[in-house]
């Protein structure tokens, strides 16, 4: 099946300079995972990076990230998840494997199949990165997680995730069968600000355009159940992430001991990020650096990519 180059309705976006700038150096395109119509954005020239994006948002929260990798040398490949942005929202395939094997194949009909690639993941891109990466060691340069760690590799005496103090009740509401497409129908953006506002940082971050931006996709037909369909598939995902670590564990080669480095931003709205005061040598099944180091970003993924 073949990559075709499509046209996408005109969203909004910061500034007009930075529009026009966007514009002539990323095109849209679609490609077929399997059966499933995967959209993603590619731009610039060199190696590989793929960025993978969280929940509730699409491939449009890097849009700010995209055109620097691009002048920095690197051929940026930012999809739509599937059930995200203008993807496809099929009724089945939502575990981390079925979604990394999804960008996978998008990589391969770009006909780069045999280039080793740098992967960021943010949140459920976090995870769909790791599965990427476990499976397919051999085809990743690199990989950073930004808010999301795969099993094994918390910090000593993390609990439960936390937003704003307060445990994250949007996982449990988003599991409930259909109640959820239900509730939230003509009530997309309330759900997207409050998620995006009050677990930010910083809660200005996000302007009500962005707001907006985010919210168009869910309120399309199946966009909630899309989104909500990752957050449902996370006792499945978790099993085929428990298989993995045993079919690892029993390989010698892919365990060492390793560093792992967890970051945080420094000072309310900075852009810098500095080491958070958690930071252990422990052993973990990481098989991709033979350094051993990682790092997790957790704003600004340009300053700790590859330093």
């Amino acid at each position: 099946m073949s990559q075709n180059t499509v046209s996408f309705e005109q969203e909004p976006r910061v500034g007009q300079r930075n529009e026009n700038a966007f514009n002539r150096s990323f095109c849209h395109g679609v490609a077929t995972a399997g059966n499933v119509r995967i959209h993603y954005v590619i731009g610039g020239t060199g190696p590989l990076v793929a960025l993978l994006h969280g929940f509730p948002q699409h491939r449009r929260e890097w849009r700010l990230v995209m055109p620097a990798l691009a002048d920095a040398g690197y051929t940026v490949v930012v999809p739509d998840l599937r059930g995200f942005g203008y993807s496809d929202k099929p009724l089945d395939g939502f575990d981390v494997g079925t979604v990394a094997e999804d960008i996978r194949q998008i990589i391969g009909k770009l006909g780069r199949v045999k280039e080793k690639v740098r992967i960021v993941g943010h949140d459920v891109g976090s995870a769909v990165a790791y599965a990427w990466a476990a499976a397919h060691p051999e085809q990743v340069e690199q990989l950073v997680l930004m808010e999301g760690l795969p099993e094994g590799l918390e910090p000593s005496g993390a609990g439960t995730p936390m937003l704003q103090g307060q445990p994250p009740w949007h996982l449990a509401f988003g599991m409930t069968p259909d109640v959820p497409e239900r509730l939230l129908a003509d009530r997309e953006r309330i759900f997207v600000e409050f998620l995006l506002r009050r677990g930010c940082y910083d809660p200005t971050t996000f302007s009500d355009e962005e707001i907006d931006a985010y919210a168009r996709p869910l309120a399309a037909l199946g966009g909630v159940r899309g989104a909500l369909a990752h957050i449902r598939a996370i006792p499945s995902s978790a099993a085929l992430k428990s298989n993995a670590r045993g079919e690892r564990a029993r390989n010698a080669s892919a365990c060492h001991r390793g560093r792992v480095e967890f970051w945080q931003p420094h000072g309310r709205g900075s852009s810098q990020i500095r080491p958070a005061r958690i930071s252990s040598d422990r052993r973990a099944i990481w098989p991709l650096d033979s350094r051993g180091t990682s790092r997790v970003g957790f704003r600004e993924a340009t300053s700790v990519l590859w330093d």
